[in-house]
């Protein structure tokens, strides 16, 4: 898998769902690599442009949407 990508969803997950305080919630840290994983998915089962920051924003928004 590319790390480049994984990096970049990693970055966009922290962003969207770090509190103003600075801080990560617990459920973020406990499952960030499933949530990286699930963007992933919904990226491929899309065949979206893994380039495109707008697609990884969205495959990072829906991840979080799915599973909390």
């Amino acid at each position: 898998m590319n790390e480049k990508l994984r990096t970049a969803i990693r970055k966009e997950i922290e962003r969207l769902t770090r509190f103003p305080e600075g801080y990560l919630p617990d459920w973020v840290v406990r499952h960030k690599e499933s949530l990286i994983n699930r963007a992933v998915e919904i990226l491929e089962e899309n065949n979206a442009d893994k380039n495109n920051p707008q697609n990884i924003y969205r495959a990072a928004w829906l991840a979080i949407d799915e599973n909390f």
